[in-house]
């Protein structure tokens, strides 16, 4: 079993809240736990992740898809021994047409310090799931200690959940199994910076 949250920030589509959900509940092995976010987006993923008992955790955002089964293959993964696991995602604008397969938010964004915390550079930020005994303690500063010398904004540093990720055993599953939703203005910007 996994648990995953799912942060519903003040301003959620209630129709595109719906589709995760009921997408989720369709998932094999998934516990899901909505949480009403009013603190920082770590504050809410730190609460998250203590939620539940199942031995492994990690989040969807309310306003995005995932492939079905997705949730098969990273329990499958964690069989055979991952410790942390994330998947390929697209993005997809708010008409469905769906932009760049691959890796969006991985590490090698990050400046060079903060990239030297891992050995690999194809962890997703979307379906990061991991074993739950490596849920680093200190998440909540340790995320706003690395934004604080970032110049990407983000909402937290999804990677610094996990204590001493460097030493991780990290798979990435190659299919797209998550659809990063975004609305209209946020799909051309993202094109823009990435031509």
């Amino acid at each position: 079993m996994i648990d995953i949250h799912i942060l519903i920030h003040p301003t959620a589509n209630l129709q595109w809240l719906h589709e995760i959900v009921c997408q989720l509940d369709q998932e094999e092995g998934v516990n899901i736990f909505p949480i009403h976010n009013q603190l920082s987006i770590a504050e809410g993923r730190m609460e998250g992740y203590q939620l539940g008992s199942a031995p492994f955790v990690g989040f969807v955002d309310c306003d995005d898809l995932i492939e079905p089964g997705i949730f098969g293959k990273i329990l499958a993964a964690f069989r055979d021994g991952a410790e942390v696991v994330s998947c390929n995602e697209q993005l997809m604008s708010e008409d469905g047409t769906r932009f760049t397969p691959g890796v969006l938010m991985m590490p090698s964004l990050y400046p060079p310090w903060v990239q030297s915390l891992f050995p690999y550079k194809d962890i997703n930020h979307h379906i990061f799931c991991f074993r739950r005994e490596l849920l680093n303690p200190d998440y909540v500063a340790d995320s706003a200690m690395v934004l604080a010398e970032t110049a990407l904004a983000l909402g937290d540093c999804t990677y610094a959940a996990v204590k001493d990720i460097g030493s991780r055993k990290a798979v990435l599953i190659p299919e797209v199994g998550y659809y990063y939703r975004r609305h209209k203005g946020q799909v051309t910007a993202w094109m823009e910076e990435h031509k």
